[in-house]
């Protein structure tokens, strides 16, 4: 699909008549709409990546892209952003209220873990942010925010988020492909850190270590992710990593990962 062809289709998928509004900003009106927002165990990679694919609202892709369509049809004039999300709130509530008892709960490892998954949201001209999550945490959820966001051209970081949804599934199937898909992303936005990510990953199964190594290395310090510090440490046995990994989290989280990953 093509980011015309992209562009065309959340726009049909998601056309409404407007109606008289209240609001006099798109934030607070978005809040005010009804959001799919499933609690519980994260969906699987692939699962995922399909759902984003047909715009599946219990993803925060597909979210993403009903909202960018709502405040373009209800607030033409107001400039709205993709964001990604660079350090979570949940993430840092998390770290905040680490004790060493929940440091000895491997729950609440694995909840942290998927606190820093890739996540997507909407920002706007003054940096107000909309996550529908946040209606789980506040009743005023435009007054939370993420503590990092990284900002992109509203529909450019949403295609290039779908660019990475359609990538993933030829990981196995056609890597060169996949490949071609992924720089095509960069390519629209060079600063997209799930991209490089995902970059990363591709060359780390395909072996062609040291360029994985180079995508990871750009990521690093840019979205707060445990998973990437160990990886680096693994593929480069340079302690630097261990170290920020162990003073960044707990020496406990290191554990965890050398048990579920190294095993």
């Amino acid at each position: 699909m093509t980011f015309t062809e992209f562009v065309t289709k959340a726009r049909e998928t998601f056309e409404v008549e407007k109606q008289e509004t209240i609001h006099t900003d798109p934030i607070s009106f978005l809040y005010d709409q009804k959001w799919i927002v499933p609690i519980g165990e994260p969906f699987r990679e692939e699962t995922l990546a399909r759902m984003n694919i047909e715009f599946d609202e219990a993803g925060c892709f597909g979210r993403a892209v009903k909202a960018a369509v709502l405040s373009e049809i209800y607030f033409p004039e107001t400039k709205m952003y993709a964001g990604e999300v660079l350090d979570d709130l949940c993430r840092t509530m998390l770290v905040e209220m680490a004790t060493d008892e929940k440091w000895n709960d491997e729950t609440f490892i694995a909840e942290m873990l998927q606190s820093e998954n890739p996540h997507i949201i909407l920002v706007n001209h003054d940096g107000k942010q909309f996550d529908p999550l946040f209606t789980h945490l506040s009743t005023k959820p435009a007054s939370l925010g993420h503590p990092e966001v990284g900002t992109h051209d509203l529909w450019e970081g949403l295609y290039a988020a779908y660019l990475v949804s359609v990538a993933l599934p030829l990981r196995t199937t056609d890597p060169e492909k996949s490949l071609a898909i992924l720089h095509q992303a960069e390519i629209l936005c060079p600063d997209f850190i799930t991209v490089k990510e995902n970059l990363a990953a591709l060359y780390g199964m395909t072996e062609q270590f040291k360029k994985g190594i180079h995508y990871l290395r750009q990521t690093v310090n840019k979205r707060k992710d445990a998973k990437k510090l160990f990886v680096l440490w693994v593929l480069t046995e340079d302690e630097v990593y261990k170290n920020q990994l162990i003073e960044q989290y707990d020496i406990r989280m290191f554990n965890y990962l050398i048990k579920m990953y190294m095993p």
